[in-house]
């Protein structure tokens, strides 16, 4: 398979909050993962760092959730922009993953969504290495440690061949099995990063049989994936959706799986 073209994520950014949000029970879920206990209650916390943030629909949720700072970055002028708009005096950074802008053992937690595998396998070595750096080791009287970690909502190379997306577009799995890291190389990488307890928990959310609504999200090419089909893939994948839509009335099982990928310093 050829080389697929790099996505413009500033123009994405225009109408990628249409089709994209998030409820809040996987956002805290990852977050939870991510601090190694539960969120709510917690009074007060230290900061966290959001990787990634995108058009911040989950930074929404934990400037709600998380009882202390929250730091949020991106690398798309366009996805902060929009995010600013949304989430007006949050702070929200530009920067590149590889060298994070901040003291060692600043953080409490550090997470994301959706965005290990924009990182290719060098740079995030170095991101979870930088990591290790900015969350660092505290230690609380009787020299306990304060939990700190790090957790982020993936998708298994099994989830993706399962996909219902496959259904309509042949090379789909192909196209996220080659962008999406391997469970066990994450957990490799991580490990040699200085991180210990890496695991993973699979999440999902049900939906026996989807409608227009999906319909529509797939037209607006909702996942980054679509954008790299090879040429005629999608169109004939839509057309095939509709013709679905229009003799069965729904689409079939269209139920969404993902993985958080999470560790401890």
């Amino acid at each position: 398979m050829s080389v697929p073209p790099r996505i413009d994520y500033d123009r994405v950014a225009r109408h990628y909050d249409s089709h994209r949000g998030w409820e809040a029970e996987i956002p805290l879920r990852v977050l939870e993962c991510a601090s190694g206990r539960p969120v709510r209650g917690l009074t007060p916390a230290g900061p966290v760092l959001e990787l990634g943030c995108g058009t911040g629909n989950m930074t929404r949720w934990l400037l709600e959730s998380w009882p202390g700072p929250v730091v949020a970055l991106d690398l798309s002028r366009g996805m902060l922009g929009r995010a600013r708009e949304k989430l007006g005096d949050a702070r929200l950074l530009r920067a590149s993953v590889e060298r994070l802008p901040f003291q060692s053992g600043q953080f409490e937690a550090a997470l994301g969504a959706f965005f290990l595998h924009h990182v290719e396998a060098p740079a995030r070595v170095r991101l979870f290495t930088e990591l290790r750096r900015v969350l660092g080791a505290s230690l609380l009287k009787r020299g306990r440690r304060k939990p700190k970690g790090v957790a982020f909502l993936t998708a298994s190379h099994e989830q993706i061949r399962k996909s219902y997306m496959t259904r309509w577009f042949p090379t789909f799995a192909a196209v996220d099995c080659a962008r999406f890291p391997d469970l066990d190389l994450l957990r490799e990488e991580l490990l040699a990063a200085g991180f210990s307890d890496a695991a993973h928990d699979e999440v999902s959310r049900p939906v026996p049989k989807g409608g227009a609504e999906m319909l529509e999200k797939v037209r607006a090419r909702f996942v980054s994936s679509l954008e790299l089909l090879p040429p005629g893939e999608f169109e004939a994948g839509v057309a095939q959706m509709e013709r679905q839509l229009a003799t069965d009335g729904h689409l079939g099982d269209v139920s969404w799986y993902a993985t958080i990928v999470h560790a401890r310093c």
